[in-house]
């Protein structure tokens, strides 16, 4: 009895997921995404899937919501009205990678000035402050943070985007690093960037929160990637 249970409680879930084309203009579609092109995106409705094939236009859309909880945030194109939103990153329940090697290593922001009206609440300062922190809290003493041009670095890591921004429709919320390890005479290049939108059902707070979100996983990623090169 309790399988049979099981089986029809599976068979409801999978009956009701459904991927979500969030319009620009707040309204959403439930649907089942069959082809996302270049310009279009092909679905059938949710409750007629044996029903037609519809198209609409990507520039009607801010992103889709697919049935398994991923996203795609679709970019658009700014008539100069946006604004960015710089927090400092909640570190209270982020728990990163070690850095485990020594090293020295320069950090530097190399971020575009906001547009006007931008709200900074974090500098580019304590950024670099906060990347060099975390590196040095690893489990090697040798970590070294030094200033561009006062000695020759291991390695280089240039801050490209930290920020929030809210475009017609959706929150972009990015963190973007490249990084430059010598070791051998050989350098390495990597660009890390972790990208979490957030739809404009959604307020400040969660694009605050997808903001950390994004440091969380870049830097994540900058340190296995310091572990791996170094």
């Amino acid at each position: 009895m309790i399988r049979y249970l099981l089986f029809f409680l599976l068979l409801s879930a999978s009956a009701f997921a459904q991927d979500v084309l969030n319009k620009k203009n707040g309204e959403s579609i439930n649907a089942k995404v069959l082809e996302v092109n270049p310009e279009n995106v092909k679905y059938k409705k949710t409750d007629n899937q044996d029903g037609p094939t519809y198209t609409i236009d990507k520039k009607e859309l801010a992103g889709i919501t697919y049935a398994n909880g991923e996203e795609d945030i679709f970019k658009t194109e700014s008539k100069g009205d946006k604004k960015m939103f710089i927090w400092s990153p909640s570190m209270k329940k982020v728990d990163l990678p070690k850095l485990s090697k020594p090293a020295k290593i320069q950090i530097i922001d190399n971020r575009k000035t906001p547009p006007a009206k931008s709200k900074v609440e974090f500098t580019g300062a304590e950024l670099v402050e906060l990347v060099g922190d975390v590196l040095k809290s690893g489990k090697s003493s040798g970590v070294e943070i030094v200033e561009a041009g006062t000695a020759s670095p291991d390695v280089k890591i240039s801050i490209e985007a930290y920020d929030a921004v809210f475009y017609p429709g959706a929150w972009h919320t990015q963190t973007r690093y490249f990084v430059t390890v010598y070791k051998g005479g050989k350098p390495s290049f990597k660009e890390i960037e972790s990208l979490k939108g957030a739809f404009n059902t959604f307020g400040a707070g969660t694009a605050r929160a997808r903001l950390t979100k994004s440091f969380e996983e870049a830097t994540s990623q900058l340190i296995t990637f310091l572990n791996e090169k170094l």
